[in-house]
């Protein structure tokens, strides 16, 4: 509606966050330290910390655990 000002909220993204290319993030959402989010996602809620997420809407597909970290840094490692 004219005069109407347009509704706004901040993105919070955490620290170490992985976007892939074409995400979507809508206003007002916050996505967790460490996450990932799968390509052409489209964020409509809240993504807790530690998680892999993807989809249209974008929903946690798994937790990120430690073995998964502990195994990216071992195949990281040359021998």
């Amino acid at each position: 509606m004219a005069g109407t000002p347009a509704k706004t909220a901040p993105v919070i993204i955490g620290n170490h966050v992985w976007l892939a290319a074409n995400v979507t993030v809508l206003k007002g959402v916050s996505i967790g330290a460490r996450s990932a989010i799968a390509a052409g996602s489209v964020v409509v809620s809240d993504i807790p910390e530690d998680c892999l997420a993807g989809g249209t809407p974008a929903r946690v597909i798994r937790k990120i655990t430690d073995k998964d970290l502990h195994k990216n840094l071992e195949s990281n490692v040359t021998h």
